[in-house]
């Protein structure tokens, strides 16, 4: 993972694998009046330079994503000077690839990294946050054995698909819950 800065030295995104990962907040945006997305063009020509393909914004308290290539940006960018931050390259967000936000975007690299991680340090990276949020939002905040609302985790039913878990492979439990499934897998009934 790299940071990456405006020419404020400001942390506007990171890159991942061939991805740049950006989270606006759409009411802050200096854009959003124009009902779309903003990208100072050298922070753009950096990441085509360092062969970096794909940009994803995730708008913040929004359950949508937003993704198109670098290239795209660049070509179709409207681009524009905005005093203190340089050339700006204005993309209207219905030229973006709208997706529902119901699991985090990944390359086939970083899904391998993450595989191949070792649990405890897969479980603290911002991959695991995202799939876990979105597990809760599943099951409406709710343990799925007892129906508690406090302390809840998320339980991996299977570890095959690590860093790219279908709902399927994880169930939302309390932590009550969540020990008994332990105890009962630890005595091999589970």
């Amino acid at each position: 993972m790299t940071m990456i800065y405006n020419n404020k030295q400001q942390i506007v995104g990171e890159t991942r694998g061939n991805t740049y990962y950006k989270v606006v907040n759409r009411s802050l945006h200096f854009m959003r009046k124009f009902d779309g997305w903003g990208c100072d063009v050298s922070i753009l020509e950096s990441l085509k330079s360092k062969d970096i393909k794909f940009v994803v914004i995730k708008v913040e308290n929004e359950e949508s994503i937003y993704t198109t290539t670098v290239d795209f940006w660049l070509e179709s960018g409207i681009r524009r000077e905005y005093g203190s931050f340089g050339a700006q390259s204005f993309l209207p967000q219905s030229k973006f690839l709208v997706e529902n936000y119901t699991a985090p975007v990944k390359d086939i690299k970083r899904i391998e990294e993450l595989n191949k991680m070792p649990y405890k340090i897969y479980l603290q990276t911002f991959e695991w946050d995202e799939t876990r949020k979105l597990a809760y939002k599943r099951a409406n905040n709710k343990c799925e054995n007892c129906g508690d609302t406090k302390d809840l985790n998320v339980h991996h039913l299977t570890y095959e698909n690590l860093g790219n878990e279908r709902p399927e492979d994880l169930k939302v439990l309390c932590s009550r819950c969540h020990r008994e499934i332990h105890k009962i897998g630890e005595l091999g009934n589970e």
